[in-house]
């Protein structure tokens, strides 16, 4: 649905209001990119290529039915960043609402069963 240098791709299911949908999706982003920034200043400075960085660690955002769907670049990014994306999901207005973590590295870990909380991942269910 959307996607540029700076986000993610994002994508909605379901009905409703798609382009103040999109714009959640988008604030969410925004404000976990704030607040890793925050959290993880160096981040940025590393000079290990394989070093896990907010810069690029989802590799998509899905919404449906107010439940965000989360692929992770991989299993070490999701473990990182996982309750960052769950507190700002639930700050913007989705409390009570379920994060699923997906691992995007089809040969890394699956993250549900890694997390033990069934089909789609690590998400409060």
């Amino acid at each position: 649905m959307t996607a540029s240098p700076s986000l993610p791709a994002l994508s909605l299911g379901g009905d409703g209001d798609r382009a103040e949908r999109v714009e959640r999706l988008v604030r969410a982003y925004e404000v976990m990119s704030t607040i890793a920034g925050m959290l993880w200043p160096w981040d940025n400075l590393a000079h290990d290529p394989d070093a896990v960085r907010w810069r690029g660690a989802i590799v998509s955002l899905h919404e449906v039915e107010d439940h965000l769907y989360v692929a992770w670049k991989d299993e070490d990014h999701a473990e990182k960043y996982a309750k960052l994306a769950e507190l700002v999901w639930s700050a913007v207005g989705h409390e009570g609402t379920s994060v699923v973590h997906e691992n995007a590295d089809r040969g890394g870990l699956n993250l549900a069963a890694v997390s033990g909380t069934g089909p789609g991942g690590w998400g409060r269910a």
